[in-house]
């Protein structure tokens, strides 16, 4: 099962609330891998290795509250996913870009009459788009191989087109941008309830 489809089985389940990511180290080895955390309304139900097979948990109290029948799709939709093997994990769509001499990122995408084109596009705008808005600039791997020569990745660091994965793609626009305005929204809590203490 890969991650994207993983996503998507959540959001087909109604007391699926809300999940994330989360970066973490290993203490031993200082490795970084990722876990997807899952929750209803009230409480976490699960947790999944995305970056390690066989890695699952759902010893939660929101877990233990849901009913057999929901604890049971939810479960079959982990252990699916965690006995999926890393590398068939990840999806098949890219997103394509190279970085002009500003430093400025330009996103490469397929035009209807099947030729290509690139669109000079900041991140940050891309954490607004939909998802319809972003598919005309994701390719297949095989597709990559239609490419102009001196525009074909090679899926290596010196490459001058760059690419990257959806799933790396969502996560990274999600720490760049979301995880900033979550902190200023909870920033913006704490002094409206320093202000009310105040006031009183």
């Amino acid at each position: 099962m890969r991650t994207e489809e993983l996503y998507s089985r959540l959001n087909q389940l109604s007391f699926v609330e809300n999940y994330y990511v989360v970066r973490s180290k290993a203490s031993e080895t200082e490795e970084q891998y990722r876990t997807l955390k899952i929750y209803d309304d009230d409480a976490k139900l699960a947790e999944v290795n995305i970056d390690t097979p066989y890695m699952l948990r759902t010893t939660y109290s929101g877990f233990e509250h849901r009913n057999i029948l929901e604890q049971q799709a939810l479960l079959k939709i982990l252990i699916e996913y965690s006995r999926t093997p890393v590398e068939k994990r990840r999806s098949e769509m890219y997103f394509a870009y190279y970085y002009d001499l500003n430093n400025i990122p330009h996103f490469i995408k397929r035009l209807r009459n099947r030729r290509l084109t690139d669109d000079m596009i900041p991140f940050a705008y891309f954490s607004t788009m939909s998802d319809e808005q972003m598919e005309k600039y994701l390719f297949t791997s095989t597709e990559f191989e239609d490419f102009p020569a001196d525009y074909r990745p090679r899926f290596t660091p010196d490459s001058f087109v760059k690419v990257t994965p959806i799933e790396e793609f969502r996560q990274d626009l999600y720490d760049r941008f979301q995880s900033n305005n979550d902190e200023e929204i909870v920033d913006l809590s704490l002094q409206a309830d320093d202000e009310s203490k105040n006031d009183d």
